[in-house]
């Protein structure tokens, strides 16, 4: 199937650590997405993506979801509530070269548990620890002859043995994965945050052991629709500091706020293009 993209980059969009649950085919140019229990076999050309998607042949649907390609998500016109501000203008210009980023519509748990075992790791690590609990705990799907493990259903996880996850060496995480599965097994709805104003949906995500601001305001932006939520994490803490704070220490707090009030529902996207862009920014 070949249906429009406009305004996106797949692989800006797959790249920027905001999920984990992917592979690229760096010979064919084909990336895999394991998404809600299906394989998404995608490769972007000029301003079409080519799919196909297992064991639903075809289904446009997903695909559209979990990229939010609707013309509707793509980043929108930010202004900044200080316009005069030199730093600004910079921060505009930046939005400018990341016209193709989306923030993906993650599954919510999975997103909850991916960002858990996100604290004080790499990239790299987190991806080998989704696979490894999918691997062991999800449903297998082959495809293409290839080996692709859906994310494991929060029964599958709630029912493991603190055991079984130290054999993945998650460390200090295990326990946080353990007793959040257990808690949405038991009834909590994720899904139910949706329709709360941002305060109250993150101090429910709060009262989950071994969830913090960062990976709450990550829960709610990737995969909650809350695009006022504002990530910090050390990259981040580190170009806001320097392009708002002259440097000063101030507490994460305060960044949060000052983001919040300068880019309102638009924070979580300038969020992304910072991180995008880190590497110029620091």
């Amino acid at each position: 199937m070949r249906i429009p993209a406009k305004n996106f980059s797949l692989s800006e969009t797959l790249e920027c650590g905001q999920a984990f649950n992917y592979s690229l085919d760096e010979k064919n140019g084909f990336y895999f997405a394991v998404h809600n229990g299906s394989v998404i076999r995608i490769k972007q050309e000029g301003k079409h993506l080519e799919f196909q998607t297992f064991p639903k042949n075809d289904n446009i649907q997903l695909v559209r979801n979990y990229f939010n390609l609707q013309e509707k998500h793509a980043l929108p016109k930010v202004k900044p509530a200080s316009k005069t501000k030199k730093t600004n203008k910079k921060i505009l210009r930046l939005l400018k070269t990341c016209n193709g980023l989306r923030i993906i519509n993650q599954e919510p748990f999975e997103c909850l548990i991916s960002y858990i075992l996100s604290q004080q790791s790499s990239i790299p690590r987190i991806r080998k620890n989704v696979f490894e609990l999918s691997e062991h705990f999800g449903k297998e799907l082959s495809f293409e002859g290839r080996c692709f493990y859906s994310f494991p259903t929060p029964e599958a996880l709630a029912n493991a043995e603190l055991s079984d996850l130290k054999k993945f060496r998650i460390g200090y995480r295990d326990k946080y994965v353990l007793e959040a599965a257990k808690k949405i097994a038991n009834g909590f709805n994720l899904e139910k945050l949706c329709k709360m104003p941002y305060e109250k949906a993150k101090e429910e995500l709060l009262q989950f052991n071994g969830v913090g601001e960062k990976v709450a305001d990550c829960v709610l932006l990737f995969s909650l629709g809350f695009t006022e939520a504002f990530p910090i994490d050390t990259w981040i803490r580190k170009i806001m500091l320097r392009l708002f704070f002259k440097n000063k220490k101030v507490s994460d707090r305060k960044i949060m706020e000052f983001a919040k009030k300068e880019f309102g529902k638009s924070a979580g996207f300038v969020q992304q293009c910072l991180y995008a862009r880190r590497k110029e920014l620091v």
